[in-house]
């Protein structure tokens, strides 16, 4: 039950934080990034990391493995992630600052998404996360994409 818990709290605080995002920043697209990479940062990293850290037992068993040290010392790096990029949006550091937090949250769910694929093609592991890691990712991707490329390039 926890892990559906933080599953859904990430979906629906980066979907709160993209009508945010357009509706605070209208066409201004560093602004838009400025309002995004928070939602993005701390829903993907942030709670990622309080589920990785504290939550771990029952995180574990939603992916069908055994609770690791590895699995706590990632959710750490993912609270030091997420806490830095509240720090780079409070104190408004700039649209490289908002790119460059938001781009390595979205290269470990990347890379994570790789390594749950494989786990469920290559290791027979077919938690339903594992089967569908791949496919959210995607979609976040093309969500989260266009205002990164856009915020960059203003």
């Amino acid at each position: 039950m926890i892990p559906k818990i933080f599953e859904t709290a990430r979906f629906t605080i980066i979907l709160i934080g993209y009508f945010i995002c357009y509706w605070l920043a209208g066409k201004q697209p560093v602004l838009m990034l400025h309002y995004f990479m928070p939602s993005v940062v701390l829903s993907l990293s942030g709670l990622t990391g309080i589920e990785g850290t504290f939550f771990s037992k029952y995180t574990a068993g939603s992916l069908g493995r055994k609770i690791s040290p590895y699995q706590i010392q990632s959710g750490m790096n993912n609270l030091a992630v997420g806490i830095t990029g509240l720090i780079v949006y409070l104190a408004n550091w700039g649209r490289y600052a908002d790119a460059a937090v938001m781009i390595a949250t979205l290269l470990f769910i990347t890379l994570s998404a790789c390594m749950h694929t494989y786990e469920a093609i290559k290791l027979g592991n077919k938690s339903r996360k594992n089967m569908m890691r791949g496919v959210w990712t995607l979609a976040l991707l093309l969500l989260c994409l266009p205002i990164l490329l856009q915020g960059l390039a203003a």
